[in-house]
């Protein structure tokens, strides 16, 4: 797992080479799971609040503002310790994503 790095400390950007979709987005006031079995990553930012993402049985905290990326063909939940919080979830895939992951 790439660490949760808070916004002023990222140079992670989205191009127009790399094909986004989003898949949640919003207030969030209970746990959500998502699992695909496609490729490519996920990009869940948490705008603000604060909640707990877990994947192969680990947990990590989020804070307000920090992200994290994750291969897509991991199931993880994401669980509001704030309710609501904000966040997003986005698909990122094709060669820029696997680059941007490296």
């Amino acid at each position: 797992m790439n660490h949760l790095i808070p916004e002023h400390e990222t140079a992670f950007q989205i191009t127009r080479e790399l094909p986004v979709q989003a898949l949640l987005t919003g207030l969030i006031y209970s746990s959500v799971s998502i699992h695909t079995k496609s490729g490519g990553y996920y990009l869940l930012y948490l705008r603000s609040g604060c909640a707990e993402i877990s994947f192969d049985q680990t947990t990590y905290p989020m804070s307000p503002s920090s992200y994290t990326v994750i291969p897509a063909n991991t199931q993880f939940s994401l669980t509001p310790k704030i309710t609501p919080s904000d966040a997003s979830c986005f698909h990122l895939s094709g060669l820029a994503a696997d680059s941007a992951f490296q």
